[in-house]
This record gives structure tokens, C-alpha cells and sequence, in this order.
């Protein structure tokens, strides 16, 4: 038989949980017709002899809801052997953009994109359509952002919603879910998501589940309050009745290493009250987001513009310090990219404070407001032993 591709020798391991075996894979056109001791001709033959040879590896939590329109060819993912992605976690999706969205992302997000890219979807519909008409090397998965579908409604207001409110954001959920959305996401430490109540979350999550969709979660608190917001997490998928997928499963902080074991207890209780839970996790000791995520969430109520006023009025700029939410020291959080000031690029908090001449509190809420509110980092956070723990763990 002749194959487009033929790869001999590999060690198979094709995600049923079964032992590898070693076989040849033929491949024609884009399927795999045959695996097994194959013989034929081919027009190209690999010898995976002493590799290992796998289905494509699913990423199920990403953010490149934004990035697969400004790059379809996605070679960061598709070179370490990434096929799937899911988009949309932390509450934050492409869509639904209605006017505020929009200008919000024109104006706090450009940065990310090429000076002539458009942000012309309204709907989760309009969204895929677009990249289904550019094309894409992934396959993509989109959540809906439940901090997208709350600035849709409300803004970054810090209340509940009115009744009309919670009704808008129904719809905005069973619109999303019709258009081909797999699921709802919250991503309950940033401003809009960390606004809402349990109770809205619910209501929200009952919508998903009816469709037949998951409940992803970056959970309220991954230190100090670690087990409360685990036990949120549950509850809503509980009383909402869909799956829960919690993210980056941690004890953040080192005052809260091993917390990960007595939050695993409570997924198996819930467990045992028939809730689907489970969990993912990335293999290193460091998390990666913006520097606003240490400040205290009311600085944040009216979004980016708010929170500059904030940190450049010099009493409000005491009340933030007294009430930061810092479970790292200034030198295990490292600055990855200051568009404005490059010369920050790669260096810890308490560096930059060096290199300003002023104390790491005040260098990094100048640097926020040189920075335009957006200053991604990446900080150093969890333990060796609770990430081999959890990636061990059922």
C-alpha cells in the first residue's frame, strides 16, 4: 500500500491510558490510515526509531483568543507539538464586544496587536466566523469570558446586577453557547469577574450546563484563601449542575505550600456529592499575569483609567500600599515586558525599584502608570514538591 507519509519504529503513546507499544504510522493525505508493521512505499519515510510518537497535545488553558488572529501560523504552539487550544479562560474572551468592550480594548490592549488590526466582531458567531475564514494551523476551543459578558452589561462597576442586568447576561451566555462556545470561564482576582457573588455565578453556570457546557474557573484565591475558593468553585458546580475544570491548581505564596493537599480533599468530598470536578496545572513554580493582580480590587473599580488616577493621587497611593495582596517578595516577581521603558524587561520588582531610586512600591505603581496600566509579569510563587504533588495526584 502507498502512503503519503509512513513513520516507522515510534513508540506510541495514544492518550487512552494504555501502555506505549511501538508501531509504524501511514499517513495519507491528512489521515492516519494505518498504524502497525506496515510495508509500502511512501513518499516520505521518518524513522521515529527512540521517539516518541503521540496524537496532538491538547492545551486546555490558553489565552490566544486575540494572538490565532494575529498569527494563524501559531508556531509557538504547533512546535512543541500543540494541536489544540482551548481560549477564553480567566474570564476573559474575544466575545461578545459590544461598543464599551471595544473601545476598552482599543485603548488598554492595542498594544498587543499590529497598528492595523480590527476588532470587528460582535457576537462568539462573528468571531469564529473570522477565524474560520482566515484559516488556522490549531484547533480552537472558545469559552465565553464571564468578566466579557459582565463589562458587556455593566462595566467594572462593583455590585451585584440588577435584575434586568443578570437578564442580559442570561441571554449573552445562551446567545454564546447557540454560536459555539464549549463552556464559561471566571477569573475570580481580576476586575470585571471578581465583582460578582456566587450567586450570579450560578445563574450563569445553569445556562451553561442546560447546553451542555463546562464551568472553567481561575478560582478566587490560590494562597491565603486557597480552600474557600475551592469550595466556591465546587459549589457552583453543585448548584449550577455543570463540570468543573479548575485552572492552575496551586498554593501560591510560601506561607501557603501544601495547601494544594486539604484542597484536594475537598475536590474528593464534592466529588462524592456527584459534582464533576477536576483540574489542571502548568509543571513550574511560577505564574504569569499582570502586576495589577497584587493591588487591591477596588483600585480597579472603572476600569484601567480609575485605577492610573489612583496610583498618581499620593494619599489614595498609602491606602494601596497598607492593603496590597502580595504573597510573593519584591524580587520573586519579574517584569517580562515594559513596552514604554524596555530597560525593565527581565528584571524583578525590587531591581526596578534600584534602578528608579525609590523602594519597589512606588517603582511599580510609576511603572504602571508609564505603562499604561499593563505591565505582564511573571512571579515566583509555589514550591517543587506541590507541583510534583498535584501533577501526581487523580
Amino acid at each position: 500500500m502507498g502512503y503519503d507519509l509512513l513513520i516507522k519504529n515510534g513508540r506510541i503513546i495514544d492518550g487512552s491510558g494504555n501502555p506505549w507499544y511501538k508501531a509504524d504510522v501511514g499517513v495519507i493525505g491528512d489521515k492516519i490510515e494505518n498504524i502497525g508493521d506496515l510495508d509500502g512505499d511512501s513518499d516520505l519515510v521518518i524513522d521515529a526509531k527512540g521517539l516518541i510518537l503521540s496524537p496532538g497535545f491538547i492545551d486546555i488553558h490558553s489565552h490566544s483568543d486575540i494572538p490565532i488572529l494575529v498569527d494563524y501560523h501559531a508556531h509557538s504552539k504547533i512546535r512543541q507539538g500543540v494541536t489544540t487550544e482551548i481560549i477564553g479562560n480567566c474570564g476573559n474572551s474575544a466575545a461578545p464586544m459590544n461598543n464599551r468592550v471595544k473601545e476598552y480594548r482599543d485603548r488598554y490592549a492595542r498594544s498587543r496587536v499590529p497598528d492595523d488590526f480590527k476588532y470587528d466582531w460582535i457576537t462568539m458567531e462573528d468571531y469564529i466566523n473570522r477565524l474560520e475564514s482566515q484559516g488556522t494551523s490549531l484547533n480552537i476551543v472558545p469559552l465565553l469570558g464571564h468578566g466579557t459578558i459582565r463589562m458587556n452589561v455593566i462595566g467594572h462597576e462593583n455590585r451585584a446586577p440588577t435584575d434586568y442586568e443578570l437578564h442580559e447576561m442570561k441571554n449573552l451566555v445562551s446567545q454564546g453557547m447557540d454560536d459555539g462556545a464549549w463552556g464559561m470561564s471566571t477569573g475570580l482576582i481580576y476586575p470585571p469577574s471578581v465583582y460578582a457573588k456566587i450567586e450570579e455565578i450560578i445563574e450563569l453556570t445553569k445556562i451553561v450546563a442546560d447546553k451542555g457546557g463546562v464551568y472553567f474557573s481561575h478560582i478566587r484565591g490560590e494562597g491565603e484563601t486557597l480552600l474557600d475558593a475551592v469550595s466556591e468553585a465546587c459549589e457552583i458546580g453543585l448548584q449550577g449542575t455543570a463540570p468543573v475544570q479548575i485552572a492552575h491548581f496551586k498554593s501560591s505564596g510560601k506561607p501557603n505550600w501544601g495547601k494544594v493537599k486539604l484542597a484536594h480533599e475537598l475536590l474528593e468530598k464534592y466529588r462524592d456529592k456527584s459534582v464533576d470536578v477536576t483540574f489542571d496545572q502548568y509543571p513550574y513554580i511560577a505564574s504569569s499575569t499582570n502586576v495589577t493582580a497584587i493591588l487591591p480590587h477596588w483600585t480597579q473599580e472603572g476600569g484601567a483609567e480609575k485605577l492610573l488616577e489612583h496610583l498618581k493621587d499620593p494619599q489614595t497611593r498609602y491606602r494601596i500600599r497598607n492593603e496590597l495582596r502580595l504573597n510573593y517578595e519584591w524580587d520573586e516577581i519579574l517584569v517580562t515586558s515594559a513596552k514604554n521603558h524596555p530597560e525593565y524587561d527581565g528584571k524583578n520588582l525590587k531591581e526596578v525599584g534600584e534602578m528608579m531610586g525609590k523602594d519597589p512600591f512606588n517603582a511599580v505603581c510609576d511603572l504602571l502608570i508609564m505603562e499604561d496600566a499593563q505591565v505582564p509579569s511573571v512571579m515566583f510563587g509555589m514550591n517543587e514538591e506541590d507541583v510534583e504533588w498535584v501533577m501526581k495526584s487523580p
